[in-house]
């Protein structure tokens, strides 16, 4: 079962990911005889309060993909009668460890575009992609531990 160890940061738990175009958008393109874009590489931060994942713009600009529909979420900052509205994107998520893309699912994710550029990260993990891993996080001795 391939692992991340790693610290805890300023940030949270970090980690770094691949994202793909959807195993269906990949088969319409081959079908075609259309390139398929390569994975784009990202750094995550680990949210366990966020219910689905949130992506970039940039990722879905350089993979070439469209919006498949709009999202309604409540943030801690939303008002409950005030969802905020998000496009959803379908993407192939891939975890980089143990010097391997590990592919993980096909999930449909959101976009936002919430990060200063100093905090070094562009993609916040949620629990749809969290809960498909064992996730451990070790606050006292400032270490996570991800393992799918």
């Amino acid at each position: 079962m391939p692992f991340i160890d790693g610290p805890i940061t300023e940030h949270g738990a970090v980690i770094d990911v691949m994202i793909g175009v959807s195993p269906a958008r990949k088969q319409v393109l081959l079908r075609n005889s259309l390139p398929v874009p390569s994975p784009v590489p990202v750094r995550a931060t680990i949210d366990t309060g966020a219910y689905v994942s949130g992506f970039t713009p940039r990722v879905f600009s350089e993979l070439g993909i469209d919006p498949v529909g709009r999202a309604k979420l409540i943030t801690p900052s939303t008002p409950i009668t005030e969802p905020h509205e998000c496009d959803q994107f379908d993407i192939s998520f891939f975890l980089v460890a143990e010097g391997r893309q590990n592919f993980l699912s096909r999930l449909r994710v959101v976009s936002t575009d919430s990060w200063h550029p100093s905090e070094g990260f562009e993609t916040l993990i949620g629990q749809d992609i969290l809960r498909l891993c064992f996730f451990q996080y070790r606050g006292l001795d400032k270490k996570f531990t991800l393992a799918f």
